[in-house]
């Protein structure tokens, strides 16, 4: 993908505004009007009118752009494609130099030494951090270079007893949703894929990390809030941060998947008073392993 989240939701965005208005051809507003709009750079805003240009959804007329045709479906990004960009590889590939220890607690570096270690924009990379800023792993003031923080016991705290929060409110909305018999279905594969891991006689880590969100996002995806589900994002940066810490043998990837199991199958079975006293205690063990494992 050669776009950056950024851009491709901006362009999404975008084209949801302008089928608001049937009239075509018409003029577009200027790139300084819709970077104030989506609180987005001129330089955003020019990629996605240059996407614009490519799907002959707009044409330049000298210094004005003019929209051809409404959007189609075909024009826009799927979910998919806006969720694995450039951005994700690099937010990934950053997470992997802190728990490796090669950027530690008090290290500084600049958006261009990323950008040119990892090849990348620094538009890519300013994506990127901006996400994994919001987990406290890092930070930046105005005009310095970004900076490792230490991750405090408190805050581990702080960030469980709100990813406990949204969970369970997931479940609420769940045992209330008109669209149980969907979220039946998911919970039923999600269940498979649990079984069939545990089955495995060595089990990859990646598979591993691969199911631990797959199943947290089961949960917060039956909410249908994108609100909901991009505050969880910030959250499970951090917890992909501390899976990547921790050495996992059989032994303990076997007690998570167990304690996912036991949670599946309390809402499937309808038990919703089970199924948040199992959801309590998987974020118990959670919290626990990750203050053990970042005692600050």
């Amino acid at each position: 993908m050669k776009y950056s989240k950024l851009i491709l939701s901006t362009y999404n965005n975008l084209l949801d505004d302008l089928e608001s208005d049937n009239s075509i051809p018409r003029g577009i507003a200027t790139e300084l009007e819709l970077s104030e709009t989506y609180d987005v750079s001129r330089s955003t805003i020019r990629k996605v009118i240059s996407i614009m240009f490519e799907k002959e959804i707009a044409l330049k007329d000298g210094t004005n752009k003019i929209l051809l045709r409404l959007p189609k479906k075909k024009d826009y990004f799927s979910i998919k494609e806006v969720k694995n960009t450039k951005s994700d590889k690099v937010e990934r590939t950053i997470l992997k130099k802190l728990y490796n220890y090669k950027l530690n607690p008090g290290n500084r570096f600049s958006e261009l030494e990323l950008a040119k270690q990892l090849k990348t924009s620094t538009i890519t990379v300013r994506e990127a951090l901006m996400n994994i800023s919001q987990t406290g792993l890092i930070k930046k003031r105005h005009g310095q270079k970004w900076e490792v923080i230490a991750l405090t016991q408190s805050k581990i705290i702080e960030l469980m007893e709100f990813r406990l929060l949204l969970e369970n409110y997931a479940i609420n909305f769940y045992e209330s949703s008109p669209q149980q018999d969907k979220n039946v279905k998911e919970l039923q594969l999600l269940l498979q894929k649990h079984k069939a891991l545990k089955k495995e006689e060595t089990i990859n880590v990646n598979d591993f990390t691969a199911l631990e969100k797959h199943f947290h996002y089961t949960l917060i995806n039956m909410c249908n809030n994108q609100f909901i589900e991009k505050a969880y994002h910030s959250l499970f940066i951090l917890i992909s941060y501390h899976i990547g810490q921790i050495k996992y043998e059989k032994v303990k990837i076997l007690l998570v998947l167990d304690q996912h199991i036991h949670i599946i199958e309390a809402l499937l079975n309808k038990d919703y008073i089970e199924s948040k006293i199992a959801l309590g205690q998987h974020l118990d063990h959670a919290k626990k392993s990750m203050t053990d494992t970042n005692v600050v």
